[in-house]
């Protein structure tokens, strides 16, 4: 682009799950636009890599400010492009931000376990990471998490270098610093996004991490022994779905129940969604509820794309991103008062808020068997 937009933001992301990636729009098109602002969302499909998409919705824009992220990021804070902008604008020097970052990279650069500085709500547990309070207005860091990446500048992306999914976020903070700029992690009263990320897949992580050392080592990073566990576990992670899809497959409703049951076979994180149908099942076909979670002929993926809906769903509500009254509506023409029970207990952290809401809900509605279901879990919270 030969002219830079001032007053324009960018949103860029690559995109392989429409569904995903929907959600994430709903959320861009809620954030407050400073007056003057104008807003372009970018989604780049069939990208070879992230930092080959990155750069060609970077090259696509002519907005001074771009913000790179990941299709299962949802942006919660509604005035994220003011806050953002007037970071950018209080020092000249910074070219990167990101709401997660770390101080020290380690002589591994085992940058996943690494971050120390910043706040972001994640998926698995549910929990709010906050990793190390930021007391002024911004915070410098050596490396950012590339769940969400924001630039005042444009700098290439070095897809030549890391040409798949790992370390292109910890190289483009190098290239930032290579090239004189400031790496920085914001203040966050609230944390600013919540990533819907699931188990990752670690499978290449070691091969990039080499070529990040190989390219950037300078005589402060060494790659460790290379570990045959870390393959294992992927292997092991494979076969327990490929399991779980074939009990689906065959409408094996009592083995799926008897597994989880099993108190050893509960609390893996890569199996969380699975254990979370068994559970919503059993409840279900107890109560002969309607709307099953699990429906007959569905195959795993269909039912894992129900749960994600009423996931999302709850989140609105969760998130204060929707009419509770007309989300509620929806869901309970779609989904029982259990498969809505397990999602809350699963999936959402701000529990005390979110049970008020539906539960201010269900008595207007005077639904007493679903109020008889929610009152269950009111000890609990």
């Amino acid at each position: 682009m030969s002219s830079i937009n001032a007053n324009k933001i960018a949103f860029i992301s690559c995109v392989n799950d429409t569904e995903q990636f929907a959600e994430c729009l709903y959320y861009l098109d809620r954030l407050m636009l400073p007056d003057g602002f104008e807003k372009d969302v970018i989604a780049v499909q069939d990208a070879p890599s992230m930092a080959a998409g990155y750069n060609a919705g970077m090259k696509s824009s002519d907005a001074r400010y771009k913000v790179y992220l990941h299709q299962d990021l949802h942006i919660i804070n509604h005035n994220f492009i003011s806050d953002l902008v007037n970071v950018f604008q209080s020092n000249p020097d910074i070219g990167i931000l990101g709401c997660v970052g770390t101080t020290n990279l380690g002589r591994e650069a085992m940058a996943v376990t690494s971050w120390n500085v910043g706040k972001v709500i994640q998926n698995l547990s549910p929990m709010l990471l906050a990793y190390g309070n930021v007391e002024t207005a911004y915070a410098p860091v050596m490396a950012l998490d590339g769940l969400l990446l924001a630039t005042q500048y444009d700098i290439d992306w070095r897809e030549d270098l890391m040409d798949g999914w790992d370390f292109y976020d910890i190289s483009q903070c190098m290239e930032f610093t290579q090239a004189g700029y400031e790496v920085v992690v914001p203040y966050q009263d609230q944390p600013w996004c919540y990533h819907d990320n699931h188990s990752s897949n670690m499978k290449n992580y070691n091969l990039y991490r080499r070529r990040f050392i190989d390219e950037y080592r300078r005589g402060q990073f060494q790659m460790p022994p290379e570990s045959e566990q870390l393959k294992e576990y992927h292997d092991l992670k494979h076969e327990s779905h490929t399991l779980m899809e074939q009990l689906i497959c065959s409408d094996d409703h009592a083995q799926m129940h008897k597994i989880f049951q099993e108190p050893s076979n509960r609390g893996f994180m890569h199996l969380k969604d699975y254990e979370i149908i068994a559970d919503t099942d059993y409840l279900e076909q107890r109560s002969n509820a309607p709307h099953r979670l699990w429906q007959a002929g569905m195959s795993a993926a269909q039912i894992l794309q129900r749960m994600q809906q009423l996931k999302f769903w709850v989140h609105r509500i969760e998130f204060k991103s929707a009419d509770t009254t007309r989300m509620m509506d929806q869901i309970l023409s779609e989904y029982s008062i259990y498969a809505v029970l397990e999602i809350f207990v699963q999936y959402t952290l701000y529990k005390e808020y979110t049970y008020k809401e539906i539960m201010r809900y269900l008595t207007e509605k005077s639904l007493m068997q679903e109020l008889a279901v929610w009152e269950l879990i009111r000890d609990q919270l």
